[in-house]
């Protein structure tokens, strides 16, 4: 069965991993970027009786890609597909991410806005 499996003759233009490769070039190796992970690998929770719970909220709220600056690990930039989440977990993220100060950008698929992207990354 495996046999009948190929890889697609299609371009991968409109794939992930040409926004990543459009980041990368975009952010010329000052910062890592982190694609599809959630809110989850970026914040902690608080030890209590609702700790599972509040993994589990943060497991759904989705980011595509987190931009890390390579000298001091810090976020610095998160963007988003806002289809990828509910109104709610947009909300979500965007409230939790600006009390770390950090700035989430909203972009739909594949829209790599270079200035926006960069005047984000300096402000």
């Amino acid at each position: 069965m495996a046999s009948n499996i190929k890889l697609k003759s299609n371009s991968l233009d409109n794939q992930p991993g040409s926004f990543i490769n459009k980041l990368n070039s975009l952010v010329k190796g000052q910062y890592n970027v982190v694609y599809g992970t959630t809110l989850d690998s970026l914040c902690d929770v608080d030890k209590d009786e609702k700790e599972q719970d509040a993994h589990s909220y943060l497991q759904g709220c989705h980011l595509d890609y987190v931009l890390v600056d390579n000298e001091s690990s810090a976020v610095k930039l998160v963007i988003t597909d806002p289809q990828h989440n509910s109104d709610e977990n947009n909300r979500f993220i965007d409230a939790t991410l600006a009390k770390m100060g950090v700035k989430v950008l909203h972009l739909a698929k594949n829209d790599c806005d270079a200035n926006l992207i960069k005047s984000s990354l300096v402000a």
